[in-house]
C-alpha cells in the first residue's frame, strides 16, 4: 500500500510531503518502500539545493544494503546531475534478481536522453545477444525502441 502511495504522488507536492518521502527513504522497514521513496525524492528539487540532495542520496547509498535501493540511488544521483552514476546503475543489471534487472531498465528508460544514448546503446548492444525471461524482455525491448527514436 505504501509503495502504491509513493508511485501515485503528483508532480506538485508541498514540503511536508517531501519530508515524508525523505523520511520513508531512510527509515521505512520495507526495503521496497525505501527504494521507491528514494526514487521519488530526486523529483522535487524545489525543496532543497541539489548539492544537499546529492549528499543525502550518497549517504543513503552508503547505508543501503539492498541492490534494489542502490539502483534507485544511482538513478536519483544521475537525475541530480551526477553523470558518473550511470555506470554503476548499468552494472546493477548483472544482478541475479529479476526485480533489480527490471528496475535498472526502468531507470534507464527514465534517464535516457541525447547526452547518454551512446552509453546506454553500448549496454544494449552488449546485452542484446541474450534472451531474457518474460518478466524482463518487454522492458529491454522498450529500451531498444526508445533508443531507436533518438
Amino acid at each position: 500500500m505504501r509503495i502504491q502511495a509513493i508511485q501515485s504522488i503528483p508532480d506538485k507536492i508541498d514540503s511536508k510531503l517531501w519530508e515524508k518521502i525523505k523520511d520513508m527513504s531512510q527509515k521505512d522497514k520495507n526495503y521496497l518502500v525505501r527504494g521507491y521513496a528514494l526514487g521519488a525524492y530526486s523529483n522535487y528539487v524545489e525543496f532543497s539545493d541539489i548539492t544537499s540532495m546529492r549528499e543525502f542520496v550518497f549517504d543513503r547509498l552508503d547505508k543501503e544494503k539492498y541492490g534494489f535501493n542502490k539502483i534507485f540511488a544511482y538513478s536519483s544521483l544521475y537525475m541530480l546531475g551526477d553523470e558518473r552514476s550511470i555506470y554503476p546503475l548499468i552494472r546493477m543489471f548483472d544482478s541475479k534478481n529479476y526485480r533489480n534487472k527490471c528496475a535498472v531498465l526502468n531507470s534507464l528508460l527514465d534517464i535516457l536522453n541525447e547526452k547518454n544514448k551512446d552509453i546506454i546503446k553500448q549496454f544494449v548492444d552488449k546485452k542484446n545477444k541474450n534472451k531474457f525471461p518474460n518478466s524482463i524482455q518487454p522492458l529491454f525491448d522498450e529500451l531498444v525502441e526508445e533508443l531507436a527514436k533518438l
